[in-house]
């Protein structure tokens, strides 16, 4: 079986990284695999104790979430890597179903995924960046850009252009959706770097202020993974047309 290191990049957001460590120990996958965090927010000292959870903190901030990127996958010890952001959710079966999707090609795209807003769902295609590809691929291509909006969605779109055996699923079996993108949760305050970031791509102050600026615990962070609620009971109805989900269709490219 294949080992397989998932990049999450973070800053400032402690209660969402939670959650996605915790979908991590969820996974069903048996293979080898490790959730690398890259933590550059200098108020916090980030600490989990876990074989499988590998956290590194920098006092160097760096000058895009491309390079930022770049670094978390230097540090990656397995071959084959795909992104794991820390305010998204992550099924326990994701790594499976990539893996199983994976079979010999040369990289592997999902078809689509949830989009959260508030408390309602919406069935996306995915973005490129969610793919599953290794090491000398992301070498091949020269990396991330260093920009930061956009930067993983120009780099999976790289990996697409260069490595035309890959496997974009065209599926819409919703056993296979393994993620859920979170724009808005209700009751919480979140800040996505691209809110920030769409007017002026190489500029990453006015993020990292606005993640300063946020309330938060300094110095060492004991985390504490946990889920706020079971995520797999919450799209069950989705799953079963017991409650309607809005569809928007994939167009190939």
């Amino acid at each position: 079986m294949i080992g397989i290191s998932c990049i999450c990049i973070t800053m400032g957001r402690v209660d969402l990284l939670e959650e996605s460590i915790e979908c991590f120990l969820r996974q069903d996958y048996e293979g080898p695999k490790e959730l690398l965090i890259l933590n550059d927010f200098l108020d916090q000292w980030l600490v989990y104790d876990h074989p499988d959870v590998r956290i590194i903190n920098t006092q160097a901030q760096f000058n895009s979430l491309g390079s930022k990127r770049n670094k978390a996958v230097e540090h990656c010890k397995h071959y084959w890597m795909t992104t794991w952001d820390d305010d998204d959710i992550h099924f326990p079966w994701r790594l499976s179903k990539m893996v199983e999707g994976l079979n010999g090609y040369e990289w592997y795209q999902p078809a689509y995924m949830y989009v959260q807003k508030r408390n309602k769902l919406q069935m996306k295609p995915c973005c490129p960046s969610n793919l599953l590809f290794n090491k000398d691929q992301w070498l091949q291509v020269g990396g991330y850009p260093e920009i930061s909006w956009g930067e993983d969605t120009r780099f999976g779109e790289k990996i697409r252009d260069m490595f035309s055996d890959g496997l974009w699923d065209k599926s819409s079996d919703m056993d296979k959706i393994s993620y859920v993108y979170r724009k808005k949760i209700e009751g919480r305050k979140m800040f996505h770097a691209s809110r920030h970031l769409a007017h002026n791509a190489d500029n990453l102050d006015d993020a990292r202020a606005f993640a300063y600026e946020q309330p938060h615990d300094i110095g060492t962070v004991v985390l504490n993974p946990h889920w706020d609620k079971d995520y797999v009971e919450w799209i069950e109805p989705y799953k079963s047309g017991q409650q309607k989900i809005r569809i928007k269709e994939r167009k190939d490219g």
